[in-house]
């Protein structure tokens, strides 16, 4: 069976300190083969770069270096397409949950290749569309998570 994932010598790091003078180096140097039709965990501490990982080969995250494949097509070259085929959910999403509604969308739609006007248009449209104008601005972590309480929509 084709490989679902390759990728190899694969780097990552952040910058900190003041104007990022200072470069922490999260992923070093990883080779790994995941077979398609497989079924394969990511463990490890805290801190590992496990979510770092995996927004690379989703393409939310741009490695520094490497070689990136997944479904066969390279995660820097043929993003959007991966993007059509996968997504990601994580247990622990702090960066999305912190953000406000209208951030979440925004970001969303910066990924999927929306630019300028034609991006502020439609995460408004989309805004008006659900009906999300008096939480727009609202962090997404205190918003209703759907418990018994929360008024019920028609669609």
């Amino acid at each position: 069976m084709a490989q679902a994932v390759s990728v190899r010598d694969l780097w990552k790091s952040f910058g900190s300190g003041w104007l990022w003078g200072t470069r922490n180096e999260v992923l070093r140097g990883i080779d790994l083969d995941i077979e398609g039709g497989s079924i394969f965990g990511i463990l490890g501490p805290n801190g590992a770069g496990k979510t770092t990982f995996l927004s690379i080969l989703c393409t939310l995250l741009i490695p520094d270096r490497g070689q990136i494949r997944v479904l066969g097509m390279d995660v820097i070259k043929r993003g959007s397409q991966i993007r059509e085929r996968i997504n990601i959910s994580s247990g622990n999403a702090n960066f999305l949950w912190s953000l406000t509604v209208r951030q979440n969308l925004t970001f969303y739609a910066m990924l999927y290749g929306l630019r300028g006007r034609d991006r502020r248009k439609r995460v408004d449209e989309a805004i008006a569309l659900f009906a999300l104008q008096s939480c727009a601005d609202t962090p997404f972590d205190q918003l209703s998570t759907g418990s018994s309480t929360t008024r019920k929509s028609s669609f």
